[in-house]
């Protein structure tokens, strides 16, 4: 077995760890924990060597397996400090027998700075290029293209029984209020409200139910029962409306993340341009240029 596989099994332990450790022994009281949060605390030391608690924050912001991420820090709190004991050990023993000056070890580092190096230059970048104005800029941009479903504001009566629902319609035909209906005869939930549900889009509702509803116009209400799995409607339209675009907050995280990806993009691209690039194929040969697609001449003017 070599190496790089006992060190994948070890990997692989540590998750085993953590996930059996959890549930139980991992929970701190929550004032410790949130004391503990706003320092970087020394949380232990091995053999003199102190461990931090940002040490512990980064193992737990890099898990490999996003389940361990997921899982608050506070409750895997124990089994993660044991597992940074364990590397703690581990790597002292390593530049004991001098492998910290390993080739693979070095190449295995730089490869992996240079990820981080990659990481946190585009953060910053990013950070730097979005401020709140670029953000609302974008907002205005979504707004002015947004097209929001049509939604309806209405009431219902629910029966048990075509009967009884019948005798619910033949009541409105006579002039009895809709509200004072739903909240005498209904058996939904939102009978205290008069039957009304607020405001709805086609999909949030069944199907049957749905379609008789945005079959109706502003004020009317259904002359024949509607049946759902739910028991017997009698439907009132009291309102439509376009949906209106989510707010700036609601959506200021991802135009964030679209922003920042086109950023990170140009960057790049910039880059790219200006840099001298050599590819090579699998075999250590040159990579042959890509052509550009052949550019389609424009159609003749047709003769008159």
């Amino acid at each position: 077995m070599t190496v790089f596989s006992i060190g994948r099994l070890a990997a692989a332990a540590s998750v085993a760890l953590v996930l059996a450790m959890a549930p139980g022994m991992g929970v701190q009281p929550a004032g410790a924990a949130e004391k503990d949060a706003a320092k970087d605390a020394v949380i232990a030391t091995v053999n003199g060597d102190k461990i931090m608690l940002s040490e512990l924050k980064a193992l737990h912001a890099d898990f490999p397996q996003p389940r361990i991420r997921q899982i608050p820090l506070a409750r895997i709190y124990k089994p993660l400090l044991e597992l940074m004991i364990q590397i703690k050990l581990l790597s002292a023993e390593g530049r004991k027998q001098g492998l910290d000056k390993d080739k693979e070890v070095v190449d295995r580092v730089d490869s992996y700075r240079s990820r981080v190096l990659r990481d946190i230059y585009l953060e910053r970048f990013v950070d730097k290029k979005i401020d709140e104005a670029a953000l609302k800029a974008a907002y205005d941009e979504f707004v002015k293209s947004y097209k929001g479903d049509e939604e309806i504001r209405a009431r219902h009566v629910l029966v048990k029984d075509k009967k009884e629902a019948m005798a619910v319609i033949e009541a409105l035909e006579k002039g009895e209020k809709f509200e004072e209906l739903a909240k005498s005869k209904s058996i939904g939930p939102s009978k205290a409200k008069g039957g009304d549900l607020g405001w709805f889009s086609r999909k949030q509702m069944v199907k049957p139910f749905a379609d008789a509803a945005y079959a109706l116009k502003k004020g009317e209400h259904s002359k024949t029962p509607v049946k759902t799995q739910f028991g017997w409607h009698v439907i009132q339209v009291t309102d439509r409306r376009t949906k209106p675009a989510p707010t700036f907050e609601a959506t200021k995280e991802k135009l964030r993340q679209q922003l920042g990806r086109k950023v990170a993009v140009a960057e790049l691209a910039r880059l790219q341009k200006d840099a001298k690039i050599e590819r090579f194929q699998i075999d250590g040969k040159p990579m042959a240029a890509e052509k550009e697609p052949a550019k389609k001449a424009p159609a003749a003017p047709e003769k008159k």
